[in-house]
């Protein structure tokens, strides 16, 4: 690991993904920091904040997708409180169960209220998620992600992929083509991110490599949606892409 960032570990560990605000949707009266907002046809965008000693209120970004009979959730908020907090926003807006969940990684803003989700959903992570969530106290039995997977949420198609290691070693991304958006997760930076946050768990070689490999595949992404900070479309990929290079001291790619 990088010298520098090997001094930021202690710093930035506890906190999950990120140190930057997000500004994703507005400020408002919702119960417990949860707030939700539509995206796209049939997707939404969530957001929930977390109190994080030495960094203030920390926001983390997730996704409700609705399919004919069920919804998916791409990651879920910080705590117990907050998931079922989402939970209750997604039966007043769409009065449709849960019924699969996405765990994009095993960090606390991801996995941190597992034991909210209905008993009935399945949840979908790599077997490496599962297993670093129960070492860390958050346990789980997922539907086995296999790193490149294809699953139906209703007639919405849903792909998802594991780039390599990154911002985390079991860090996947999430694609939605028919709407044409990818959830990045932790694995990708916002605009206004000036470095890569946490990199208590990352491998800045192997984040090198994963992030090129996204922005090969999703070219045609037109809303790309990181974990934590602003949605904005495929510039986010260049933009983390130069931010690993910065972190590597590499030249950069043309």
């Amino acid at each position: 690991m990088n010298r520098i960032y090997g001094i930021l570990i202690a710093a930035v560990a506890t906190i999950g993904c990120a140190t930057t605000q997000s500004t994703s949707a507005p400020a408002g009266d919702e119960p417990q920091g949860v707030r939700m907002r539509p995206l796209a046809d049939g997707v939404w965008l969530f957001v929930s904040n977390h109190e994080v000693e030495g960094f203030g209120d920390v926001p983390a970004n997730g996704l409700v997708v609705a399919g004919a009979d069920g919804v998916l959730l791409i990651d879920k908020p910080w705590t117990p409180e907050k998931t079922r907090t989402l939970l209750g926003r997604v039966e007043r807006t769409l009065a449709l169960p849960v019924t699969d969940v996405i765990f994009t990684h095993a960090h606390v803003d991801r996995t941190g209220g597992v034991t909210a989700l209905p008993q009935t959903a399945r949840l979908h992570a790599l077997a490496a998620t599962a297993e670093l969530s129960t070492r860390e106290g958050r346990p789980f039995s997922p539907t086995e992600l296999t790193g490149d997977d294809a699953l139906m949420v209703g007639e919405v198609q849903v792909e998802i992929l594991y780039p390599g290691v990154g911002h985390a070693p079991d860090n996947v991304v999430v694609w939605l083509p028919g709407r044409r958006i990818l959830f990045g997760g932790c694995f990708i930076k916002s605009a206004d991110s000036a470095g890569l946050g946490n990199v208590a768990d990352a491998d800045l070689n192997g984040w090198g490599v994963g992030i090129q490999l996204v922005e090969e595949r999703y070219r045609d992404a037109a809303i790309v949606v990181p974990g934590h900070g602003d949605v904005g479309g495929p510039e986010l990929l260049s933009h983390t892409r130069r931010l690993v290079e910065e972190a590597l001291y590499l030249p950069p790619l043309p």
